[in-house]
């Protein structure tokens, strides 16, 4: 006789990949960022424009952009392991209007369990890249 279990877990978003990236860009052209999520429930993304300091991560909702979201298969990285899950591909695009718009972004990924975000950063193309990660913020409601 066979008999099924089915577990369900309830967790905060996942962003799979590394925690910073970066673009470059010309003033009027289109940044695209492509974010690997799992999530076991529905979830919602923001888009910050980072104001970071030293010692706090201040964002305010001040960023207009467009979001697409596929559902694809991600690898989710257990214990050293990388286990195949229903996840998405969002693809982030942001229009660089002036030159106020360079400098870092933070992407926040929530659902009712809590929050998960990925700092972005966007410079003047020719601009030399530092992949030095000053900061970011991971909250749990």
């Amino acid at each position: 006789m066979l008999k099924y279990i089915y577990q369900c877990v309830l967790a905060p978003p996942v962003i799979i990949g590394d925690f910073f990236d970066t673009q470059a860009a010309h003033t009027g052209e289109v940044v695209i960022w492509t974010v690997m999520v799992y999530s076991p429930s529905l979830f919602n993304i923001t888009l910050y424009r980072s104001r970071m300091t030293a010692f706090s991560c201040n964002e305010t909702v001040d960023v207009q952009f467009n979001y697409a979201t596929i559902p694809t298969i991600v690898k989710l990285p257990v214990f050293g392991h990388e286990l195949k899950a229903n996840g998405f591909a969002c693809t982030i695009s942001l229009i660089v209007n002036t030159n106020d718009d360079f400098g870092y972004y933070v992407i926040d990924v929530s659902n009712f369990v809590g929050r998960t975000t990925k700092e972005m950063k966007i410079v003047t193309k020719g601009e030399v890249v530092s992949h030095f990660v000053l900061y970011y913020c991971v909250e749990q409601f």
